[in-house]
């Protein structure tokens, strides 16, 4: 794990997390301890594999 951390992670993140970055324009409209937003995917976007023969 700690190989992943510093050879994977550590460069990604600081990356992603740049003020130049993908999230840079990103904000952050929660406030503690509510629920993420969440909307529903269409139906039958995803197949049940509960409910397909074995």
């Amino acid at each position: 794990m700690s190989v992943w951390w510093r050879d994977h992670a550590d460069h990604h993140m600081r990356v992603l997390m740049s003020p130049e970055g993908p999230f840079a324009d990103s904000r952050d409209e929660n406030k503690g301890g509510e629920p993420l937003p969440y909307t529903a995917p269409p139906v039958g976007m995803f197949v049940d594999l509960r409910l397909l023969p074995s």
